[in-house]
């Protein structure tokens, strides 16, 4: 009997020492498909150019003496986009006109009422002024915020 385990034994042995076959080989990678020169530099290399923004706030007090303010006059070869915020004190006597002039377009006018704040965004600005059509006083205050693109700073800085 006991060569018959000794068998039995040496037989299941044999079966767990059996040599499986060898795994498939690996798929080797594709190489990266080349782009051409032509395409990989399609766009033009772009210039630096900065938007520089600046904000002004100032009082207003118009009466028989000053009847009209130029609060901001254009200085620059850029085209300046404008944002105008105009407050008129309930303890004027009347409304505040103010005018953004514009290159080559219609100028941009709207009034403000006593105790009342109007605004615009206006392209290619060149001026602006404020006035009042009637007799009396007319005070307040004005915030603009400016902004240009800032394309050669070589200009500035040598």
């Amino acid at each position: 009997m006991r060569e018959e385990k000794h068998k039995k034994c040496d037989c299941e042995c044999e079966e767990r020492t059996k040599k499986l076959p060898p795994p498939p080989p690996k798929p080797k990678p594709k190489p990266p498909i080349p782009i051409p020169p032509d395409e990989k530099d399609c766009c033009p290399p772009c210039k630096e150019i900065e938007i520089i923004c600046n904000k002004l706030c100032g009082n207003l007090f118009l009466d028989h003496d000053i009847k009209n303010l130029e609060i901001w006059k254009k200085q620059l070869n850029e085209k300046a986009i404008v944002s105008v915020s105009v407050f008129n004190s309930a303890a004027s006597t009347t409304f505040l006109r103010v005018t953004i002039n514009r290159l080559g377009q219609s100028p941009v006018i709207f009034k403000v009422p006593r105790g009342n704040t109007l605004s615009a965004t206006v392209e290619g600005a060149t001026t602006i002024t404020v006035d009042h059509e009637k007799e009396g006083v007319a005070e307040g205050t004005y915030c603009l915020e400016i902004c240009f693109p800032f394309r050669d700073k070589t200009f500035f800085f040598n």
